[in-house]
Parts: structure tokens; sequence; C-alpha cells
């Protein structure tokens, strides 16, 4: 329910600090019902730990709690009763207070407030954080193809999203971060789209938190942790064993999180905007002595991919599949690509035909050489199976794939069709390797032999590297001159 939403299993904490527990209903009055149900929860349970009460349906709070008492005896339960609705009706007064006297300054008027407020030691102020969050939202605009009203309601909640920071409610009640921005952004006339991806851009916010409802709130959630991150391992905050200060797990987490679950039709190309980001942060921190960009940049993209790997497998995806795509640079420039080639790739090696091409791509694979050009020549071809597989390659692949594609963002039926064409060469590959010396003694047939398969496998690296395929194979694949 609601107290889950806001702060965690609220009632294991208070089973776990209570040696002799007794509920007592307490109430306050109906005039705060006026506040944002949000405020008056997080009053109960994050500081009184208290549980509200809603109606039978669930929509509406009620103006009563629940508290637990450490004391069952029936003489002291009237004494506490009184004394907790004396403690939440001080506190809820403060928040009405708080709430509708912050209402009469503007959000878009707190600006200079908001560049005194340092976002962290040696990255400057929040207003410098919003500054490179608006310049984010630009650029995704642009790549991601975002149509008017989603670029400029993107752009105009992270221009407002952290001004809330600087109202005397978060100052109070600094859980409401986020909230507090939406509740007076509605209340100024700001679109819902708006209001909305404010509230949610901190989601996920603690574990088993649902992400941002809306497309707005995701992109805007999606760069505020990123910047976050650039900015925490710039400084070398990357955790280590159980320390994590700055809560990077869980931002990183978050991240991923939404890019998979949230934005599966939007591609979000994370490289570009990593080295954004650490564009803008590079100069603030470049009199640092152990300050290294590129090392920092290094050490963020390998963390996000540790945690691609791991959604991937609670995605149920195969841990050889996962390597095979998981080791290509290009994931974190459309993770969403990256999971529909996984799914294209655990749909091939479940299915019945399965083995011949994957043996093939593997083969490829092991033969290749790192200095293969992409240069053939046909008129050296020696063998009708060389001129085969090679006329296979160019007529029933290249050319239908080149033909018929193919889009910058490609789709599950795309690389469906990539499967069906690939599947053409299994037979040929097989043959070429039981009767062909690849890497011939003479150069000039060795290199224009590599050279066909450099182009061969540029068209299976589509999907993924074959070579995590091996351990799948029932008998080895050798890698000698003629396997």
């Amino acid at each position: 329910g609601k107290p889950r939403r806001l702060g965690g299993p609220l009632l294991d904490e208070v089973t776990n600090i209570l040696e002799w527990p007794h509920a007592i209903v307490g109430e306050f009055g109906t005039e705060y019902l006026d506040l944002p149900d949000t405020l008056i929860e997080t009053v109960m349970v994050h500081h009184q730990k208290y549980f509200p009460v809603e109606n039978s349906t669930g929509d509406k709070l009620l103006p009563y709690f629940i508290t637990i008492a450490n004391n069952d005896r029936p003489d002291a339960l009237g004494p506490i009763k009184q004394g907790n609705e004396r403690v939440i009706k001080a506190r809820l007064a403060d928040g009405k207070f708080f709430y509708f006297d912050d209402q009469k300054t503007k959000l878009s008027e707190r600006n200079d407030e908001l560049g005194k407020l340092t976002f962290q030691e040696g990255l400057g102020s929040y207003s410098k954080k919003v500054e490179r969050l608006c310049k984010a939202a630009q650029h995704v605009s642009r790549t991601a193809h975002l149509d008017s009203k989603e670029s400029v309601c993107l752009e105009r909640a992270l221009s407002l999203c952290k001004l809330d920071l600087v109202t005397n409610l978060v100052r109070e009640l600094p859980e409401l971060q986020g909230f507090v921005g939406s509740w007076y952004a509605r209340q100024e006339g700001e679109p819902d789209e708006v209001s909305k991806a404010i509230e949610s851009h901190y989601s996920p916010r603690f574990q088993g938190d649902e992400i941002p409802s809306t497309t707005t709130g995701r992109l805007a959630a999606v760069l505020d942790k990123l910047d976050s991150l650039v900015g925490l391992f710039a400084l070398g905050g990357r955790p280590s064993g159980s320390c994590d200060p700055y809560a990077v797990r869980r931002q990183a987490q978050g991240l991923v999180d939404i890019l998979m679950d949230g934005l599966t039709e939007s591609h979000i190309n994370i490289t570009e905007l990593i080295n954004l980001f650490m564009a803008e942060i590079a100069p603030l921190l470049e009199r640092k002595k152990d300050f290294n960009a590129d090392k920092a940049v290094s050490d963020l993209s390998d963390f996000l991919m540790q945690r691609v790997r791991l959604k991937l497998q609670d995605k149920g995806i195969r841990r050889e599949t996962i390597e095979a795509v998981c080791g290509d640079s290009r994931v974190l420039s459309d993770i969403n690509d990256a999971v529909v080639r996984c799914r294209a790739l655990d749909g091939l090696i479940a299915s019945d035909s399965s083995f011949a091409l994957i043996r093939a791509g593997v083969r490829v694979c092991n033969i290749l050489a790192d200095d293969a050009t992409d240069k053939v020549d046909a008129s050296i071809f020696e063998s009708e199976l060389e001129k085969n597989l090679w006329n296979t390659f160019s007529t029933e692949v290249q050319a239908k794939w080149n033909e018929a594609k193919f889009k910058e963002v490609l789709k599950a039926s795309d690389y469906e069709e990539l499967i069906s064409l690939l599947n053409k060469l299994a037979i040929p590959i097989d043959r070429f390797f039981e009767k062909v010396m690849v890497n011939d003694p003479d150069k000039a047939k060795r290199d224009n032999r590599q050279a066909i398969f450099r182009n061969l496998n540029r068209y299976f690296a589509l999907l993924g590297n074959f070579k995590s395929f091996l351990p799948l194979l029932p008998t080895p694949v050798t890698t000698g001159s003629k396997s």
C-alpha cells in the first residue's frame, strides 16, 4: 500500500522494535485532509511509525492513525493515545503552514536560492546540475526523435525538478523531494505531464519501488540518475564492498530498470550521454589531482554493464546469449536493442534448426584472424566451394539485407529476418570447412579466404559474438587451419 511506497515495510520495522505491542487508534482534525495524502503519510510513516487509515476502497485517507504501543496495560493506553495525537497534530500543523507558505513564491523564482545549494563538493551547485540536465534533454529530444510536446515537457520538468529542494517543506521533510515540486508546479498551472515527471524523477526511490509511470518521467529519471553517476564516478565514488554512501548501486540499478522495463520502445544512447555529462563536469574537476575522465567513463560503463547483465538474467535470458551480446561495446549505445538481440538469439537456440547456424557462426568466429581484411578478390578463387560460399553470401545475405535494410533501429522482426538469411549460409560454410584449407600456406589465398570470413562475420556479429555459443555444441569445434 501507500506506506510501503513511501518508506518500505513499516510492519516489519515496528515488529522488530517492540516487545509488548498493542495497537491504539488515534485521530486528528479533518482540516488536515486538505493536504496531499503523501505529505500526511510521510509524517505518519517516516517520522512517527504510524499506520495511516484509508476508506474501504483505498482511495481516500481518513482522519485516523494506528500507533503500536510497547505497553499493554489498560491504564496506560489513554495517555499514550493522547500523547501521540498531540504529536501528530503538531507535525501536521507545521506541514500545513509550510505547504501554503511556500506557495507564496513560485518555483521558477527560486533559481537564485538553488544556485547557492551545493549538489556535491567539487561538482558545483544544483543550478549547474539543472543546466546539464536541460542540455541533455535537448540531446535526447533530437536523437530519440521526441515529438515537440514531449520535448517541451521534458525540458520544462528538468528545469523545475530540483527547485523544491530550497522550499521550507522539503527542508522539514526531505523525503518529500520531488513530491513537493510536483504539487507546487500543478498549483502554478504546469501541465500534468510536467508535474508527474517532477514527482517521479527520483523513482525508483528504494528496492521494490515502481519506475515512473510516464515517458517524460522516465526520461527525466534516466538523465538525473546518469548525471549523478557520472559526477560521482568522476570524483572516484565507485562503491566498494558494502560501502556505498551515495547510493550509487541503487541509482545505477534504477536507471537500468527504467530503460529495460519502461523505455522499451525508446533508443537512448547511454554512451553518448555519459560523454556529454563528462564534458560538462570535467572542467569543474581539472585541478583535482587524481581526476581521470577516461577512467571514470570506462569504470562507469563497466559498472552499468554489470547491471545490464544481471537484469538480462532476471529476464530469463540464457547465460551464453548474454555473453554473446554483452561483449559488444554497442550495448550501452542502445540497451533495448541488446534485449531484442538476446531474445532473437534465445529464440534461435530454442528452435529445432538452430544447430547448423550456431555451428557455422562459431566456426567463422574461431577461424577469423585479428588482422583479417574485408577485401575479397574473386579472381583468385580456387575452389567451387569458395565461389559458392561467396556467391551465396553476396546474393542471398548481403544484397537482400542491404536492399531491404535496413533502418537505423532494428526490430525483433528484422533480426528474425537476418537469422533466416544467415541460415542459407550454414551448409555452404560447413562444406567449405570440410574441403578447403582456410589458412593456406599461400599468403594471397589465406588472406582472401580470411577476407571472406571477415565479411560473413560482420553479419553474424549484428546479432552477437557466436564464440559464446561454443559450449552449446554437442561436439567440439576445432580451430585449426581446416576447421
